[in-house]
């Protein structure tokens, strides 16, 4: 785990998901019929076996891949079993090892992680064999400016299809549903308990999990 990382759960400071982005990589979920493709091993800057990748998938894990003009630069691979979902498979293009690049890589898969497992009733998310906190989200103020400019916008195309009240009620719908979905999250780790010895989060150790 990333010094970064454990310092967010040790504070457990608010952040945004937003802070996570990695400047200058974009980073993408693999789906099981994009990794079959023979573009998408073309692309690839890390040496991975290929049947890592669709064996996850297969089985209901999920891919995360960070690109950098067009080239994968790290893949991290995740798999699922019952309610834990696990990401210990990581593989980073030579040149990038041992920089700090890949720990706010780390840090951002980690949150997907956890992101996810949240919205399940017993899930657990373990990221490079640590099992991370329990992660809680936060609505900051309903948008009201963008409820309020959605349901203008809306307006116009609604009236002239239903032509009486129902398209004003369809665009004040609509714009009240694009305030939720434009309205701030804040996310923060509940606790720094749940580590993999049961007490405090380690520091960093030359581990066997594998980064290529």
């Amino acid at each position: 785990m990333t010094g970064t990382m454990r310092n967010l759960f040790i504070s457990s400071k608010e952040f945004k998901a937003e802070a996570l982005n990695v400047q200058g990589y974009d980073i993408n979920q693999i789906s099981l019929r994009k990794a079959k493709k023979d573009k998408f091993s073309e692309k690839l800057d890390v040496k991975v076996d290929m049947q890592q990748v669709l064996s996850a998938l297969e089985n209901k894990g999920y891919v995360y891949a960070f690109a950098k003009k067009g080239r994968i630069k790290a893949l991290y691979i995740s798999r699922k079993d019952g309610d834990t979902i696990s990401c210990n498979e990581i593989f980073v293009e030579e040149s990038l090892e041992n920089e700090p690049i890949v720990n706010l890589m780390d840090q951002q898969v980690a949150f997907l992680l956890a992101q996810r497992v949240s919205a399940m009733k017993n899930g657990v998310a373990v990221f490079r064999g640590q099992t991370m906190p329990k992660l809680t989200v936060r609505a900051g103020k309903y948008n009201w400016w963008m409820c309020f400019a959605m349901s203008l916008m809306f307006l116009g195309a609604y009236t002239r299809g239903f032509q009486d009240w129902r398209g004003a009620g369809l665009a004040v719908l609509m714009g009240f549903l694009m305030g939720l979905c434009f309205t701030e999250h804040f996310y923060v780790y509940e606790s720094s308990d749940v580590t993999t010895d049961g007490n405090a989060i380690p520091e960093e150790t030359n581990s066997d999990i594998e980064t290529k």
